[in-house]
């Protein structure tokens, strides 16, 4: 499973999501990290609320002849407000339920063959709300979880001399 097929996976998210509706001439959905909104790196985002897809890190497991990685996936939905407590409030209510519903999709894509990844750790995912940014007005719900990709036991004896 390559990193572009799982970009692509949840663009194509991003372009389905009623909310989020992800376009060339609307970009939703971005490869941004973390840091990129807090720091207010998002001179190039016009339209809100976006999806941003980090890096992936991932891990072996397994034993011998059950082999994979779990990558973990760490995923945003975030928009702009004002600064007053029941807009901030009503804001984190709509992103948590945008997270819900990709969360759902997710796992429901997991169990057939429209999900890149074999499976995902249900009990490994982990949301947490990104602080409200008074310099750039940014909001978010940050959903991290694991996925499991299965990697062949075989030595490829034509990458090796």
């Amino acid at each position: 499973m390559s990193n572009q097929e799982i970009e692509l996976y949840f663009e194509t998210l991003a372009q389905k999501h009623k909310d989020i509706v992800h376009s060339k001439s609307n970009k939703r959905f971005f490869r941004l990290e973390l840091e990129d909104i807090l720091l207010d790196k998002l001179k190039h985002v016009v339209y809100y609320p976006f999806i941003a897809l980090e890096r992936m890190d991932f891990k072996y497991l397994g034993n011998p002849g059950q082999n994979g990685k779990r990558k973990t996936i760490a995923l945003n939905v975030v928009d702009k407000c004002d600064n007053t407590s029941e807009k901030i409030n009503a804001t984190y209510d709509k992103l948590e339920d945008i997270a819900d519903d990709f969360i759902l999709k997710i796992w429901y894509d997991s169990k057939t063959s429209a999900f890149p990844f074999e499976d995902i750790d249900w009990n490994s995912i982990d949301a947490a709300q990104i602080p409200y940014n008074e310099t750039n007005r940014l909001i978010g719900i940050r959903i991290v979880f694991d996925a499991l990709i299965p990697i062949s036991n075989d030595v490829n004896v034509n990458k090796w001399l």
